[in-house]
């Protein structure tokens, strides 16, 4: 059967796509980059280690403890030599920490683009295949989201455009940049981060301490002030004030009684540090910060070193929304990364492990629960010649076709066999019909009666 071509466009009638929410009277090209609000939480995350320590948490959780690739064999270990060659967990880990404060990141793959597109090239002139060695030029970098420009028409993404003082700008291709948006506000092309959000509990918190250090900075401020309405600077009464006041001043003094004889008028200045909670207030805005991005209070508290105070229950309940937004984070990535890198590139898929240490024991005790409940079904079932198909295993169980394979004849011939015996040693006729315990006991009476 022949095939035919077609043009798409000519056969499909034209449709109206929808604007973004995106200004477009700009002649030329048209960018919207907020600019201010990068700088804004440039200065506030700086001067807030919370801030960092929250991040920075969220990006280790996304890493996990590691990916491993899904495909054929040769598939992966090109795959994994490439992200070991160029490194990119190191790429991903920077794409990771703009994604989760500016709202966007930007993977460059132009090096690998080019690469492959050289080795198409040599080997349809040549009919040869050529292997990189290990001074191969870069494919991938982490691109800082805040020197890049979204070049738009109003509907679709034109061109990216990287603006670094003292240097020509960089203008390339939709298919050169792996674009992230972690959130979607208003419509717009550039992506909305938690983060942002949270400015204003940043710039508390940075207040908070800047009053607690001022405080101490300021030591030399006068607690009270003491007028003697009647008295002139210098007179008699003023220098003997200021002698008494100089001695009271002593720890020995303290909280004695002071007399003095005259008109004198004191007024307290200075405020006490204990009036303002910092402790209080620094907990609960960098608990703000950290329920914006779905973190449970209790790690908010082994991060910053608070008492936090956490219901019984509502942890568990808090912990299982959180570890669901790590994952949908890294579904997300792997989205991304696999219909943009690995698999047009390399023809695998790249999986982020998900085997956070609770969830490992968690995962094992589920699994004990329900193969008892499954081996219980099953006798219910066998009354009606009926038993658990291998897809709902595979379903409660969370097992892939790739995690099984045909048995063999040592597995078989170990299922057959009693619990705690090796199967390459053959009991004996004697041993299988009574026991090898039953045949012992029976040879110690036997010596006995002969006596």
């Amino acid at each position: 059967m022949g095939k035919l071509l077609f043009d798409l466009k000519a056969i499909i009638p034209q449709t109206k796509v929808p604007f973004m929410n995106e200004p477009t009277a700009t002649v030329g090209f048209i960018t919207t980059k907020p600019a201010n609000t990068y700088d804004n939480l440039d200065w506030w995350i700086e001067r807030t280690p919370e801030a960092i320590a929250i991040i920075n948490a969220i990006k280790t959780d996304v890493q996990a403890d590691g990916f491993n690739f899904e495909g054929g064999k040769q598939a992966k270990n090109q795959a994994e030599y490439f992200t070991k060659t160029q490194f990119f967990k190191d790429e991903f880990g920077k794409c990771l920490w703009d994604w989760l404060v500016y709202g966007d990141a930007y993977l460059w793959k132009g090096g690998l683009i080019a690469v492959n597109k050289t080795k198409e090239k040599i080997r349809q002139t040549f009919k040869i295949d050529i292997e990189l060695d290990e001074d191969q030029t870069t494919m991938i970098k982490y691109v800082p989201t805040t020197t890049m420009n979204i070049l738009h028409d109003g509907r679709k993404i034109i061109n990216f455009r990287q603006s670094v003082s003292g240097q020509q700008p960089l203008l390339f291709n939709v298919e050169e940049i792996i674009h992230a948006k972690l959130l979607t506000n208003k419509g717009k092309v550039y992506g909305f981060s938690p983060t942002q959000a949270c400015l204003s509990e940043m710039s508390v918190l940075s207040y908070l301490k800047d009053y607690a250090g001022n405080f101490f900075r300021n030591g030399g401020v006068p607690d009270w002030m003491f007028s003697l309405p009647n008295e002139m600077a210098g007179s008699p009464n003023h220098k003997r004030l200021v002698e008494m006041l100089q001695k009271y001043k002593t720890p020995q003094k303290t909280h004695g009684n002071l007399v003095f004889a005259g008109e004198v008028t004191a007024q307290q200045l200075g405020n006490n540090l204990d009036q303002v909670d910092i402790s209080s207030n620094a907990i609960y805005f960098a608990s703000v910060l950290a329920v914006a991005h779905n973190m449970p209070v209790s790690r908010v508290a082994s991060l910053i070193g608070a008492k936090v105070k956490i219901s019984a229950g509502g942890d568990d309940l808090a912990n299982e929304g959180y570890w669901s937004k790590i994952a949908e984070h890294q579904d997300r990535w792997e989205t991304w990364l696999n219909t943009q890198l690995f698999e047009p590139f390399f023809n695998c898929e790249i999986r982020f492990n998900r085997a956070w240490k609770t969830n490992e024991i968690k995962e094992q005790q589920r699994n004990q629960v329900a193969i008892m409940n499954i081996a219980n079904l099953n006798k219910e079932l066998a009354r009606w010649n009926k038993q658990i198909s291998l897809e709902y295993l595979q379903r409660h169980l969370y097992m892939k076709d790739a995690d099984l394979e045909e048995a063999n004849e040592e597995f078989n011939l170990i299922q057959q066999q009693p619990k705690g015996m090796n199967p390459k040693e053959q009991p004996d006729n004697l041993e299988l019909r009574r026991g090898a315990a039953t045949e012992g006991y029976r040879a110690e009476k036997q010596k006995e009666a002969k006596k």
